[in-house]
Order: structure tokens, then C-alpha cells, then sequence
């Protein structure tokens, strides 16, 4: 048996203790200092797991920190390959476009012609003639295929730039 003087207050403390988990005080007592000297030869592995939560607050800190870093690259090359695609497109939509005629004979030559195939579509004649300004009938339109060149230099120099990044 142990005998001990306790505060007043303490001893209020213990009785409501007791009263709220229906016990004697007696039994109160034990439990409660039972959890006591169990809490006190638990508090260097206690005082350990503090420390590895706070290290790991710190490194979710970091963690997010990276992820919103990484979310904005993310971002950014999705806007570039939204530009690149937009690119791609007036590029398909140009060499789409006629930009003369054949001067054999006389159907309409697309940028896609000109510069892929170098061919009429029709009569498969060489189409070089046109970039030479030949004297035949029919000829390039001039500002469709600036148009069509500087489409291709778009998307040339975009294709460069995320290449770089």
C-alpha cells in the first residue's frame, strides 16, 4: 500500500476523474498513474516521433513546393504545345491552299505540292518551273506562298524553341 498527502486540488481532480469513468478513487488513482509513469517511460520515443514528424513537415514543405514548380513547367509546355499545334494547323491549312496553276497543264498547285511532292498533282509535272518564274501561263500567286513560307518559319522556329526547353 501506498500512502500518500496530495494537493486539494489534485484530489478534486482525481474524484472527477473518477465520477466521469465510474470508478473508486482508488482505482482512479491507479489508472491514472499508471498512464502517468507509462507516459513518462514512453516520452524518449515519444520526443523521437516528434522530431520525425516535424522532419517530415519540413519535407512535405519541400515535396509541395517542387510539385507547384513542376505544375507550372507543366503548364508551360502544355501553352507551348498548344502554340506549336495552332502552328502545325496553319501550316496543314496553307499548304492546303492553291497557290497557282500548273503551267502544263492548268490545275491548281497547293503549297503541299510545291514543297512535299514537287509535282503537279494531275500531270506530275515538275513544279520547279513555278519557282523559277517561268513565263508560262498560270504561275504562283506570290503572296500565297510568302504566306506559306512564312508559315513554315513559324512552325520551323517553334519546333527549334522546344527544343530548347
Amino acid at each position: 500500500m501506498i500512502y500518500a498527502r496530495i494537493p486539494e486540488t489534485l484530489k478534486e481532480r482525481v474524484e472527477v476523474y473518477a465520477a466521469e469513468h465510474a470508478l473508486t478513487t482508488t482505482s482512479a488513482v491507479v489508472d491514472l498513474l499508471h498512464g502517468g509513469l507509462e507516459a513518462v517511460s514512453n516520452a524518449p520515443s515519444i520526443a523521437r516521433l516528434e522530431g520525425r514528424a516535424a522532419g517530415l513537415e519540413v519535407e512535405l514543405g519541400t515535396t509541395v513546393a517542387k510539385l507547384r514548380e513542376a505544375e507550372g513547367r507543366v503548364a508551360g509546355l502544355e501553352e507551348k504545345e498548344r502554340n506549336i499545334v495552332a502552328a502545325y494547323q496553319g501550316l496543314r491549312q496553307r499548304t492546303d491552299q492553291a497557290v497557282g496553276a500548273c503551267p502544263n497543264c492548268k490545275q491548281p498547285i497547293r503549297g503541299y505540292d510545291l514543297f512535299v511532292t514537287g509535282h503537279c498533282p494531275a500531270c506530275s509535272q515538275p513544279v520547279s518551273t513555278l519557282l523559277a518564274g517561268s513565263d508560262s501561263v498560270g504561275g504562283l500567286d506570290q503572296k500565297e506562298v510568302l504566306l506559306l513560307l512564312g508559315a513554315i518559319g513559324i512552325l520551323v522556329g517553334m519546333a527549334y524553341l522546344a527544343s530548347k526547353a
